[in-house]
């Protein structure tokens, strides 16, 4: 029955490679901060590495820091490999075409 959701949830997404991130440690804070000792984990995601906070309050939801990570380096990982469109100025591309005619 597992195997069947995993299809399904590939179905939906389409053809698109799905990363994981791979935890690497813990760090715990001793200051508190709010009445709590944050827990600070790090995790390695595309060959970046990290870190969320646990504020155990209830209020700072790990998923979505896990979510706005993530998405940054992918857009970071985007950037980087995108092509760059490189332009010259319309001068230099008609003095080279003008240049084939002397």
């Amino acid at each position: 029955m597992e195997a069947q959701n995993i299809g399904q949830a590939e179905a939906l997404r389409g053809s698109a490679t799905v990363y994981k991130a791979r935890y690497k440690g813990k760090f715990t804070d001793k200051r508190p901060t709010r009445g709590a000792h944050p827990v600070h984990l790090f995790y390695m995601y595309r060959g970046y590495e990290y870190m969320v906070t646990d504020m155990h309050n209830g209020i700072d939801d790990l998923a979505s820091q896990h979510r706005t990570e993530q998405n940054r380096i992918d857009r970071l990982i985007d950037d980087q490999f995108s092509p760059s469109l490189k332009t010259e100025p319309a001068e230099i591309g008609l003095n080279m075409f003008f240049e084939q005619f002397d």
